[in-house]
C-alpha cells in the first residue's frame, strides 16, 4: 500500500492537502487445477481508500503472462472506490504455471504472483457403439450422446449383419451362414462365427438296390444300385438276393460260390453245393477234434499248474497270459483270433510266485480287465492298449498298515452292475482277508478288511457281493471255522454265517445258491444249498454224489438255473471217480452220471447250446492221459469223448487242472500248461443273431434257415 498527494481541501482550521491511498489485493491469485483449454477468469482487486482520485496501471514481469492474460487497461480510481481487475488461465498443456505482475499508481506499487495447476483431460469414451463423447474442460464433464438414427455400427457380435444404430442400440440381422450348400446344415455360434455341419447322411435310404447321394445344388438323389448287388445280408446258399434293374429280387444260388461257415472260421474250401455250404474240411470234423493249438513261448499262468485262465469275446477271440522265458519273468498278455493267430502281445508286470498263482482275465464292459496278485489294469480289447492301471498291493498296504505289499495275493474278482470291480485278496500269516473295490478307470472305491481268508466272489443284481470264508473263528465272531458272507455296494459287511463250508455257485432271482461240504475229515461229501439275498436258508441241501476234493469241484448254471457240478466220486469204495451232477431251479437233483473209465475232472464244466455240458477229464494213473467229454444236458448221457493226446511231460498230470471255454465260434478252448488248444464242439446251433450260411451259418450240421421272405 502507498499514499499519494492528489489535491487540497479546506477544513474549519484552514487549507489542507487531499491524498489518495490505494492498496492492491490479494499478492497471490491461485487458480487451482484447471482443464487444459479451460479458460477460468479470476478478479485482482484494487482499492482507493483516500480522499483523491488516482490511475492504476500494470505491468508482467519478466518473460511476460504465459497462460495467464488480461485485457484491462489502465484504471482511474475515484476516492472510496474499488474495481476488479479480470485475468484468464488459459492453459495448453498440463503442468504447473505461474506468472508475476506489477501494479503501479501515482505514488506507490504492488507486486501479485498468478499460479495455477493445468491437468490432462481424463477418458471420456463413447458408452457403446451408438454414442458419441465429448469432454467440457470447463466443467470437467464427459457427456454421452446418442449418434443418429440409420448410422452403421460394429456390435461387436459375429453372428449380427447389417448393423445400425437404432435410439442407441446397434441392432442388426442374425447371420445364417448360408453357404447355398444343399447337403450341409450351417449356422452361427455367438462368439465363434459360422460352422458347418455335413448333413449328407440324411440322403440315405433303406433300399438295398438304391445308391444315395447328395448333390450341393440339388440336394439328395438316389440312382439304380448295379446290377448284382447283394440287397440281403442274410444270404443262404439255397437263394441269393441281388439287385436288378433297381429291385431286390431272389436268384438260385451256382455250385461253387465261396460261403463261410459260422462255426469253421478259418477253413478255405467252403463253397455252396446243392444249396448247402460245404466244407470237404468242415464236413469231415469229428467232436472234440483239434482244429489249432498255440504253443505258448513262456510258461502258462493260472491258479494251478496249467490251469491258465481263459476269456472269449463273441467274436471267438481268446485273451490270456503267460510267462516269458526270455529271462526277464515278465507276465505278459495276449489275444488270438478264432483261427489262433496272435493278434496281439504285451507286457504286463513282473512274475511272482503271488501272481503266478492267481492271475485271470475278463471282460467287463468293452475293457479287459487283466490281474495277477499285485497288479489290475483295463485294456483296450482290440490292441492290447494299456487304458489304466492301479497297484492292489500298495492299496492293500495302505488299508491294513502292513509294510510288505509283496505278500498280497489276489484269490477272485468280480464286477458288479454298480460299475464296480471287487477283488478278494488275503496276506500270508495274517488272520484276515481283504476286498478292494474299483471303478471302472481303476480308482479305488472302498476296501473292508474282512476277518477270514474270503473266496468265490458273486454278485447279485443289486451290486451285493457274496463269497465264502475259511478260517478259525477271530475274536467276537461265533466259531464256525467257515462262512458265508455278503458286503454291499459301499464294503460295509451285511451278514457272515458261520458253518457254511464251499463257495457261492450261482445267482438266482431271489436267491444265492452256495456249494457246501458236509461231515468231517480231509474230504467233504458236497450239497447245494439255497440262501435268500438276506443270508436266511431257503431250502434243505441237495446231496450230490461227490466230494469236494480241490479245485476239480465247480458249478455252471444255465439261463433255466439248472446248477451243472462236477467233482469226484467218494473214495470209500475203495478208487476214485469223476460224478457230474444236475441240480434243478426248484432245488432238487435232476440226474448225476459217473465219468467213464474212473476219469476225475479236472475243469470246470462249460454250457454248449444248452443241450451238452463239456468237460476235462484225466485218467488216474502216473502218466495219465487227458480226455474231453460232451454229455448230453437233460439226461446227464455221454454223448462223445475224446483223446486229446496231451505229452505226458507237458500235459495235464494228476492233481493238474485245466481250463475250459467255448467260444463263440463253436470251438472248445483247453488252456494247459503249455498253451491253448481248439477243439471242435460237434452238432451245434448258430449263436442268437448269427448270420445264414453262406456268412456264417452251420448247414452241414443240420441247420439250414429257410430264404428270407421274398427271396
Amino acid at each position: 500500500m502507498a499514499l499519494a498527494l492528489a489535491g487540497c481541501r479546506c477544513s474549519g482550521s484552514g487549507l489542507q492537502q487531499a491524498r489518495s491511498a490505494v492498496s492492491v489485493i490479494p499478492a497471490t491469485l491461485d487458480f487451482g487445477n484447471v482443464y487444459v483449454q479451460a479458460t477460468p477468469t479470476r478478479g485482482v482487486t484494487a482499492l482507493n481508500s483516500g480522499d483523491a482520485p488516482d490511475t492504476l496501471t500494470w505491468s508482467w514481469i519478466g518473460d511476460g503472462g504465459g497462460p495467464f492474460s488480461s485485457d484491462a487497461g489502465a484504471l482511474s480510481l475515484a476516492p472510496g472506490a474499488s474495481l476488479q481487475i479480470p485475468f484468464t488461465f488459459a492453459p495448453t498443456q498440463p503442468g504447473p504455471a505461474s506468472a508475476a505482475i506489477t501494479f503501479a499508481w501515482s505514488e506507490g506499487s504492488a507486486g501479485v504472483t498468478l499460479t495455477g495447476n493445468a491437468l490432462a483431460w481424463p477418458p471420456c469414451n463413447a458408452q457403446g457403439p451408438c454414442a458419441s463423447a465429448a469432454f467440457d474442460p470447463q466443467t470437467g464433464i464427459c457427456s454421452q450422446q446418442p449418434v443418429a438414427d440409420g448410422t452403421a455400427c460394429d456390435a461387436g457380435e459375429v453372428c449380427l449383419v447389417n448393423t445400425v444404430c437404432v435410439s442407441g442400440e446397434c441392432l442388426g440381422e442374425l447371420n445364417s451362414c448360408d453357404a447355398g450348400d444343399a447337403c450341409s446344415l450351417s449356422y452361427c455360434v455367438p462368439g465363434e462365427g459360422c460352422h458347418t455341419q455335413d448333413e449328407s447322411a440324411k440322403c440315405q435310404g433303406s433300399d438295398p438296390c438304391r445308391i444315395y447321394s447328395c448333390d450341393p445344388k440339388t440336394g439328395c438323389q438316389s440312382s439304380a444300385a448295379p446290377d448284382g448287388t447283394p440287397c440281403s445280408s442274410k444270404e443262404s446258399c439255397q437263394t441269393a438276393t441281388i439287385c436288378v434293374a433297381g429291385a431286390c429280387i431272389g436268384t438260385a444260388v451256382p455250385s461253387g460260390t465261396p460261403c463261410a461257415l459260422w462255426w469253421a472260421p478259418c477253413v478255405t474250401d467252403a463253397t455252396c453245393k446243392g444249396g448247402s455250404c460245404d466244407s470237404p474240411t468242415a464236413d469231415a470234423w469229428t467232436p472234440g477234434q483239434e482244429l489249432w493249438s498255440w504253443v505258448d513261448a513262456g510258461y502258462m499262468v493260472g491258479r494251478g499248474y496249467g490251469d491258465t485262465p481263459l476269456a472269449v469275446d463273441g467274436a471267438g477271440t481268446t485273451y490270456l497270459p503267460y510267462q516269458a522265458k526270455d529271462g526277464t519273468e515278465t507276465l505278459r498278455w495276449m489275444a488270438l483270433d478264432a483261427c489262433g493267430r496272435a493278434r496281439w502281445d504285451v507286457p504286463l508286470g513282473q512274475v511272482s510266485d503271488v501272481n503266478f498263482a492267481e492271475t485271470a482275465p475278463s471282460l467287463v464292459d468293452g475293457q479287459l480287465i487283466a490281474w495277477n496278485g499285485s497288479q489290475v489294469a483295463g485294456l483296450l480289447p482290440a490292441t492290447g492298449a494299456v487304458l489304466w492301471q492301479t497297484d492292489l498291493a500298495a492299496l492293500a498296504a495302505q488299508a491294513t498298515g502292513l509294510p510288505d505289499g509283496s505278500l498280497l495275493e489276489t484269490t477272485s474278482m468280480v464286477a458288479t452292475n454298480q460299475g464296480q470291480l471287487v477283488f478278494g485278496a488275503n496276506y500270508d500269516y495274517q488272520s484276515y482277508d481283504l476286498l478292494l473295490a474299483l471303478d471302472d478307470t481303476g480308482a479305488p472305491v472302498w476296501t473292508q478288511q474282512i476277518p477270514f481268508d474270503s473266496t468265490g466272489l458273486l454278485a447279485d443284481f443289486a451290486g451285493d457281493v457274496y463269497f465264502a470264508g475259511t478260517d478259525e473263528a477271530p475274536a467276537g465272531y461265533p466259531d464256525g471255522g467257515s462262512w458265508l458272507a455278503s458286503v454291499d455296494p459301499t464294503g460295509n459287511l451285511r451278514f457272515a454265517l458261520a458253518s457254511v463250508a464251499g463257495s457261492p455257485q450261482a445267482v438266482g432271482p431271489n436267491d444265492i445258491v452256495t456249494l457246501q461240504g458236509f461231515t468231517g475229515g480231509y474230504y467233504y461229501s458236497a450239497g447245494l444249498t439255497s440262501f435268500g439275498f438276506d443270508g436266511v436258508q431257503l431250502g434243505a441241501t441237495v446231496d450230490l454224489p461227490m466230494d469236494i476234493l480241490g479245485d476239480a469241484l465247480g458249478s455252471v448254471v444255465d439261463a433255466n438255473g439248472v446248477i451243472y457240478t462236477v467233482g469226484a466220486g467218494n473214495p470209500n469204495v475203495g478208487a476214485w471217480f469223476g460224478t457230474i451232477a444236475a441240480v434243478t431251479s426248484a432245488g432238487s437233483l435232476a440226474w448225476s452220471a459217473t465219468l467213464p473209465g474212473g476219469q476225475l475232472p479236472i475243469s470246470l464244466p462249460a454250457l454248449g447250446d444248452g443241450d451238452t455240458l463239456f468237460v476235462v477229464t484225466m485218467a488216474q494213473g502216473q502218466y495219465p492221459d487227458d480226455y474231453l467229454l460232451g454229455f448230453d444236458t437233460t439226461q446227464g448221457t455221454l454223448l462223445w469223448q475224446a483223446d486229446l493226446g496231451l505229452d505226458p511231460n507237458y500235459g495235464l498230470s494228476e492233481f493238474q487242472s485245466a481250463s475250459l471255454a467255448l467260444s463263440a465260434t463253436g470251438q472248445l478252448l483247453v488252456s494247459n500248461l503249455n498253451g491253448v488248444t481248439a477243439y471242435f464242439a460237434g452238432q451245434h446251433q448258430p449263436p442268437a443273431g448269427a448270420p445264414w450260411p453262406r456268412q456264417g451259418g452251420d448247414d452241414t450240421n443240420r441247420y439250414c434257415p429257410p430264404p428270407p421272405p421274398g427271396g
